[in-house]
């Protein structure tokens, strides 16, 4: 796919969670947001699917508050899944986006998020942090 396309598609994909997240009522918390739950029509626009491990985001208690996370057993895609979520068991509209994020991970590199034992994150996080140890030396030895 051209860079374009994957952009259109990236794009699609995070209105469809801003959809979700702040349109919907009551806004939704995706949980299992991966490369195989966007679909694409046939022409390349995102669809969100899957929510069969979705949960309703909290609404106000009684005093009018609304809490920012719901805590609930840990739901979701090795890979794909949030560590705070996953440390905490505390669900969140972040959630959803870092696993969005490794979704566009995927259209960038074409990498699993999980191969050979790799975690797509960390690998580009260390890619991302040695280019900048190089650039950074070259630069203080130029």
């Amino acid at each position: 796919l051209s860079f374009s396309k994957r952009l259109h598609i990236a794009l699609g994909s995070a209105r469809g969670i801003l959809y979700l997240h702040s349109e919907a009522n009551p806004p939704i918390f995706h949980r299992d947001i991966k490369a195989s739950n966007i679909l694409l029509d046939f022409k390349f626009v995102a669809k969100v699917a899957d929510f069969g491990l979705s949960r309703l985001a909290p609404g106000p208690d009684t005093e009018g508050i609304i809490p920012r996370h719901i805590s609930t057993v840990v739901k979701g895609t090795p890979g794909y899944l949030d560590p705070e979520y996953f440390l905490t068991h505390k669900l969140t509209d972040r959630s959803d986006v870092y696993s969005l994020g490794v979704v566009f991970l995927e259209l960038l590199t074409g990498m699993r998020p999980i191969s050979h034992g790799k975690n797509i994150v960390r690998e580009v996080h260390d890619c991302f942090h040695n280019v900048l140890k190089k650039l950074f030396l070259e630069e203080s030895l130029a």
